[in-house]
């Protein structure tokens, strides 16, 4: 795999990058999708790594969280036959994978980090990779990428603390300063909600990582790969129809009406369909609210 092609990703997005959802954006040209919060803990949970591994036919990369590092470099020993990127979640802000001194957490220890990564590099020789943001309560995004030079191959940057969530502005200044400093390809992550939001900051790091927007609108893929912003509505209502006929037979039904209630809002009246999700009990009924846009 060409690093150098990465040019826009699939962010990984617990309870959202399902495999039909990887699925649609890869087909609408994002280059690299993950299987996502993949927890280290789980590896010994047969069942539960046997369906992972059916994943790789769909996603090149898998995003692993963790601290035990022997419980690192057994999953990596394992996953590493069957997918061609190993990335470290280092960003995840959620409370409770913080709360267990994961995602993160890992961010106010970087000895840590570098001892995992250290560890991960003597014994994998593939495509390494970490998700992070600029720090954790405070900015300490340049000592960070000490590390991910040494022991990485490409890292993605979020540009807010773990302590400001999704809150503020995406720090996208500091990204493109990073970017050019860096030894190592630098992938932006943050507020690309629209094809416009990727014209302008495309040339501040060395690729584009996508997850909201995305979300909202997974044609932003096909946008971006033919210069063209789309706002025919049945292209936008195919595409959903596309996620929901995969997934009807994939995913659990709560997860498709989570996908919906962010599809909907890239629609007038936003507010009135996705009041009208709320009562819909199976997919035919989401099914048919979305032909009701048409």
């Amino acid at each position: 795999m060409n690093i150098e092609k990465l040019k826009v990703m699939l962010a990984p997005l617990e309870r959202y990058s399902d495999s039909c959802f990887r699925l649609l954006c890869e087909k609408l040209g994002a280059d690299l999708t993950f299987i996502p919060m993949i927890s280290v803990n789980s590896i010994n949970n047969e069942n539960f790594v046997r369906k992972i591994i059916k994943e790789s036919k769909i996603s090149k990369a898998i995003q692993l969280f963790g601290r035990d590092l022997n419980l690192f470099i057994k999953s990596i020993n394992l996953f590493s036959k069957y997918f061609k990127v190993i990335n470290i979640n280092l960003g995840c802000p959620s409370f409770k994978i913080i709360k267990q001194g994961y995602g993160a957490a890992l961010l106010r220890d970087l000895k840590s980090i570098r001892n995992i990564l250290k560890e991960i590099r003597k014994n994998y020789t593939g495509i390494l990779s970490v998700k992070t943001r600029i720090g954790f309560d405070k900015i300490n995004i340049y000592e960070q990428m000490k590390i991910y030079e040494k022991y990485t191959d490409f890292v993605i940057i979020h540009g807010r603390t773990a302590k400001q969530g999704f809150r503020g502005k995406n720090n996208w200044k500091l990204i493109k300063e990073v970017a050019l400093k860096s030894k190592i390809p630098v992938i932006g992550n943050g507020d690309i909600f629209t094809y416009e939001d990727y014209v302008k900051y495309k040339s501040y790091a060395h690729g584009i990582c996508i997850g909201r927007g995305a979300l909202i609108n997974p044609l932003i893929f096909k946008e971006i790969k033919t210069s063209k912003r789309i706002s025919d509505v049945k292209q936008k209502v195919n595409v959903m129809l596309e996620y929901v006929n995969c997934a009807e037979k994939n995913i659990p039904f709560s997860v498709i009406k989570l996908h919906f209630y962010q599809f909907f809002k890239g629609f007038k009246k936003s507010k009135y369909y996705r009041t009208r999700l709320n009562s819909c009990n199976k997919v035919e009924d989401i099914r048919k609210l979305i032909y009701e846009l048409i």
